[in-house]
């Protein structure tokens, strides 16, 4: 009989302060096997309404304190984990049906890979999110650069091997696991299926400053890629 690896599944949240949007989450979690683990790392206490929703819920949901900064949330989720594998969620993006099931799927078949999902936006922000979604799956296609909001999802063994995140950086920390990955010839592999995530950081900071940001970033990430290409042909 084959075993469900999601049984075995940790899923790590980090929370920024004042974040609410995990409680809509933690609603996609249905379907997941009650030996699964949810853990929220924030820098603050745990919110009023953790202790009730495990209750009404039936979740195995702990809550971890840690420093402020994704990467030191990150860890610290890791290293709290009980079980094989880590599922790194933002506490804005939503799952679907597809996404446990395609992840299921997945972790049998390779259980030693990086995984991750399509993306796509909530309608929580510009119309003009379209193109960012576009843009975020041709950057992760072409050049192998998926981010941190499209799940990642591997074995503690694999994460253990990467080192974790780094924890010295303001941002960027998912794209040097991913880097790290590669240099281990550790293979990335895509679910296949689309996760969501809330685009509201765009409406609030502005669409065309916001996506300008994140487009240098990428274009300064490929540059070094291609500059590293060119420079061992040589």
């Amino acid at each position: 009989m084959n075993i469900n690896p999601l049984t075995n599944l940790s899923i790590i949240i980090p929370l920024a302060q004042n974040e609410n949007a995990w409680a809509s989450l933690l609603e996609d979690f249905k379907e997941l096997p009650t030996e699964a683990e949810i853990i929220l790392v924030g820098s603050n206490a745990p919110p009023p309404l953790l202790d009730s929703f495990s209750i009404n819920k039936g979740f195995q949901i702990r809550w971890v304190l840690a420093h402020q900064g994704r990467s030191s949330q990150l860890n610290q989720g890791a290293q709290a984990a009980k079980n094989k594998f880590l599922w790194f969620l933002h506490a804005d993006s939503r799952i679907t049906h597809k996404n446990i099931k395609s992840l299921a799927h997945a972790l049998s078949q390779h259980e030693n890979a990086l995984y991750y999902f399509n993306l796509k936006f909530l309608p929580d922000g510009p119309k003009l999110m379209i193109l960012n979604q576009i843009g975020a799956n041709l950057r992760t296609h072409i050049f192998g650069l998926p981010y941190g909001d499209q799940g990642f999802c591997l074995s503690q063994e694999t994460f253990n091997k990467l080192g974790g995140f780094v924890e010295n950086i303001k941002t960027g920390e998912d794209y040097l696991l991913v880097r790290k990955a590669k240099q281990l010839q550790i293979k990335l592999k895509c679910t296949n299926t689309y996760i969501y995530t809330s685009a509201r950081k765009y409406k609030q900071q502005g669409w065309l400053k916001t996506s300008l940001k994140h487009i240098g970033f990428s274009c300064k990430q490929a540059m070094l890629r291609w500059f590293k290409i060119y420079a061992s042909s040589q």
